[in-house]
């Protein structure tokens, strides 16, 4: 009856992050903690702010109980809780600002905190690989708070890794010649990184149901940095048993159009670290005129391009530089198209 216990733990996180979101919402609109749109913002109202809240302490609840249970081990546990130091002090900025380098610190000293407790397991050695490693993990915490910026694509891309990452390596072991063996799926033993995995999934989808377009609350800092810590955490948890180009390939949507908007940004001369709204999902959002469209869009390319690409480098490992080539490329395409001023389209 495992199945039974993981499916109930999954709707407690679900709607304990529902009713949180609920919550968070009506504490921000007594404070006034609210989204006032400035450069960067692709919404025309003032918005709540913090319900990202909900995730942290669902997340956090659950792999304590979790822990408790003898279900993830000691440093796993330790690992991920140093993303409750990115969430209080994105918490803090959310309610008033906190200059960049003390936001960086904490990160770093969170990212330490993780790779310390992880040192056995990492894919990198010696003090070159940890500090990529490093790096990566800030850049993660930070990527997702630059996509944060318009109605539920954080949440539903964090829902699409999540959940991806956590049934693609099932589905890989369960089809056989003879078809899809359900029973296998069901009856699996989940490794520590596809609990916490479907953990942030469930409590992305509670928080879902208020942040959907038109969004009644957004996720704000201490939601987005943690989720990007946490996301980045995870293929350490793993420790190889989903490939790096299948993390890379299920992330790519992302990764991508952060990419491709820095280096437009560079080409372009303009100054890439200031706040901006040119990401190639604001841009679609600002030319279909909603948000609701680029959500879906962003879903079903995870669903139907990312996830198989990320399935295939299960089964051909020799061709997985290929593979992400496949994933990336039209992706890049597309984004340069859509980064282009309207002005420069509308002559067109």
């Amino acid at each position: 009856m495992e199945w039974l216990a993981r499916f109930v733990l999954l709707l407690a996180a679900f709607i304990g992050s529902a009713i949180l979101t609920w919550q968070l919402r009506r504490y921000a609109l007594r404070q006034g903690m609210l989204d006032v749109p400035n450069a960067r913002s692709s919404h025309q109202q003032p918005i709540p702010r913090g319900g990202g809240l909900a995730l942290v302490v669902v997340v956090e609840v659950g792999i304590t109980l979790l822990h408790l249970q003898q279900q993830l081990p000691l440093n796993h546990w330790l690992a991920v809780s140093g993303g409750v130091a990115v969430a209080l002090i994105g918490w803090i900025d959310d309610r008033s600002h906190v200059a960049a380098r003390w936001r960086l610190l904490v990160q770093f000293l969170a990212t330490g905190w993780l790779l310390w407790w992880l040192i056995e397991t990492l894919p990198m050695g010696g003090i070159g690989g940890l500090l990529l490693l490093a790096i990566g993990v800030m850049w993660c915490s930070n990527l997702y708070n630059f996509m944060d910026g318009i109605d539920g694509i954080a949440a539903v891309q964090l829902m699409s890794v999540c959940v991806g990452s956590a049934l693609l390596p099932l589905l890989a072991t369960a089809v056989s010649a003879d078809g899809l063996d359900v029973d296998a799926m069901v009856n699996a033993t989940f490794s520590s990184y596809q609990i916490v995995a479907l953990l942030l999934a469930a409590a992305s989808g509670g928080f879902l149901l208020f942040n959907w377009p038109p969004a009644r609350i957004f996720m704000g800092d201490v939601g987005s940095s943690y989720s990007g810590f946490i996301v980045a955490a995870l293929p350490l948890l793993a420790a190889g048993a989903l490939p790096l180009p299948a993390w890379l390939i299920l992330n790519s949507l992302f990764f991508v159009d952060a990419t491709v908007t820095l280096l437009v940004r560079i080409g372009r001369g303009e100054r890439w670290y200031e706040a901006h709204r040119s990401h190639a999902y604001q841009r679609a959002a600002e030319r279909l005129g909603a948000h609701r469209p680029v959500t879906v869009a962003v879903l079903l390319i995870n669903l139907f391009w990312c996830w198989p690409l990320a399935w295939a480098t299960l089964y051909w490992p020799e061709m997985a530089l290929l593979l992400m080539g496949v994933t990336g490329v039209p992706l890049v395409g597309a984004m340069l198209i859509v980064s282009l001023p309207l002005s420069d389209t509308a002559t067109r």
